[in-house]
């Protein structure tokens, strides 16, 4: 929302379930591919259960970021962490520049889905991995990665309102499930 780029296109999978999500009366895509231009940056955001088309989507994202003379392709996990209240770590793969930052490189984990499909496939690929506290979205640890990307990439976004959203979002979620 804060960099505001433009939708440039998606990859459509009809094989795959049709998912969307609804924010601020807005569709959300299940992959959509945004640009940011005022930093070059390709955003790739997905909501898809991927399973069975991971090294195929993988390929896909090899395809456009050679096309595109991408210099990186970062991917965003969340891993499970040790204990419920255990405060949010980062790990990194690939680009040591996350642990001057702050993260820590991540020594043992077992990696599925798109990015273990693109860590295989891409060699220039850096992860940054957040312990996550369930299976349902983290708001909170998906807020401790965009600041650390903030810092990478010098985006100059106001992490604070994200913080508050995160913890709205959260809340409003545990209500639904209940």
């Amino acid at each position: 929302d804060h960099l505001k780029p433009e939708l440039i296109g998606e990859f459509i999978y009809t094989e795959l379930p049709a998912t969307i999500a609804i924010h601020k009366n807005d569709l959300i895509r299940p992959m959509a591919v945004f640009y940011d231009k005022k930093h070059n940056i390709v955003i790739l955001h997905t909501l898809l259960n991927t399973k069975g088309f991971e090294f195929e989507i993988a390929n896909n994202i090899a395809d456009m970021a050679k096309k595109m003379q991408a210099k990186e392709i970062i991917s965003l996990e969340g891993v499970a962490c040790n204990s419920p209240d255990e405060e949010t770590k980062l790990f990194w793969y690939g680009n040591n520049k996350f642990g001057k930052l702050g993260a820590e490189p991540i020594q043992e984990s077992i990696i599925v889905g798109v990015t273990a499909a693109v860590m295989l496939r891409y060699k220039d690929v850096s992860c940054l991995f957040a312990t996550t506290h369930s299976a349902l979205p983290d708001s909170s640890a998906a807020a401790k990665i965009i600041e650390l990307l903030n810092k990478y990439l010098k985006l100059g976004v106001n992490t604070k309102p994200l913080q508050q959203q995160a913890e709205q979002f959260e809340s409003k979620l545990k209500n639904m499930l209940q």
